[in-house]
């Protein structure tokens, strides 16, 4: 049967592993490297710290981080610059942020979401 390009596909290589292990995954959605992990406790400076580390470990793709520290939620995503044409970071927030019920915004390399106690 037909699969459809927008169901993930897991990459289990053992290079890619590293990008999302501990605690994370990574997949791939309709051709595009997704590198995805939840921490604890990193303030917005080591996010944003962290998903630059993780957009060089996998090249080319899409990383979204997810984190809690002190009641407070945040989201970061950031894309890989190859792919800003294709995906924008800024448009992936906007989509994620009802998720979580906060707000975010962004460019097009890296976004934001966040949600308040």
């Amino acid at each position: 049967p037909a699969r459809d390009v927008g169901q993930p596909r897991e990459r289990r290589d053992r290079d890619d592993r590293s990008a999302a292990a501990p605690g994370g995954d990574l997949v791939e959605v309709a051709g595009v490297k997704l590198a995805c992990r939840k921490v604890e406790g990193l303030d917005k400076n080591a996010l944003r710290g962290l998903a630059d580390s993780l957009k060089a470990q996998i090249g080319s793709g899409v990383v979204v981080i997810g984190s809690s520290n002190e009641g407070k939620v945040q989201l970061v995503v950031a894309v890989t610059p190859d792919l800003v044409e294709r995906i924008k970071a800024g448009q992936l927030v906007k989509a994620l942020a009802p998720i979580v019920g906060g707000g975010g915004g962004g460019r097009p390399a890296f976004g934001r979401v966040w949600r308040l106690p």
